[in-house]
C-alpha cells in the first residue's frame, strides 16, 4: 500500500514539473508579456526596456507609460499563439480604465529569445499612441 501511495505521488509530482517547464513559466513567451504588461501598467520604462529584444525601439514613449501611472490596466486573458525554435507569438487582451472611460486592447506580441531569454521583439497593437 506505502508503494502505491509513493509512486502515486512520485507521478503527480513529475507530471506537475513537466507541465511547468514545459508551459514556460514566468519566462517563458506568455509570462514575459505578463511581465511587460505589468510594467507597462505600473509606468516602469527600465522594466519595459529590460524585457525589449536588443536594439528594438521602445513601442511607447515616457508620456504613454506615464499615461499607464494613472490608468488601470487589467489583463483579461493571454494566449500562445505559436512557439518555433527561438520565436514566438502572444495573443494578450486587456482592459484599460481611466477617467475617461475603458479601452480594450488586443495587441500581438512578437517574441525572440536572445541568450536563452524571450524579450519581446515587436507589439502590434491598435493604441499605438496608448
Amino acid at each position: 500500500m506505502y508503494r502505491r501511495e509513493l509512486l502515486f505521488t512520485t507521478v503527480v509530482i513529475t507530471t506537475v514539473s513537466l507541465v511547468g517547464c514545459l508551459s514556460g513559466g514566468a519566462q517563458g513567451p506568455k509570462g514575459v508579456v505578463e511581465r511587460f504588461i505589468d510594467a507597462k501598467n505600473d509606468g516602469d520604462f527600465d522594466r519595459v526596456e529590460e524585457l525589449l529584444y536588443p536594439d528594438q525601439p521602445m513601442p511607447f514613449s515616457d508620456d504613454d507609460l506615464s499615461f499607464f501611472e494613472f490608468a488601470d490596466l487589467q489583463l483579461q486573458s493571454i494566449s500562445l499563439i505559436s512557439e518555433e525554435d527561438d520565436e514566438a507569438l502572444v495573443s494578450a487582451t486587456y482592459r484599460l480604465e481611466t477617467e475617461d472611460g475603458a479601452i480594450t486592447d488586443e495587441p500581438e506580441v512578437q517574441l525572440k529569445q536572445y541568450d536563452g531569454s524571450w524579450l519581446v521583439y515587436e507589439w502590434d497593437s491598435d493604441l499605438a499612441a496608448h
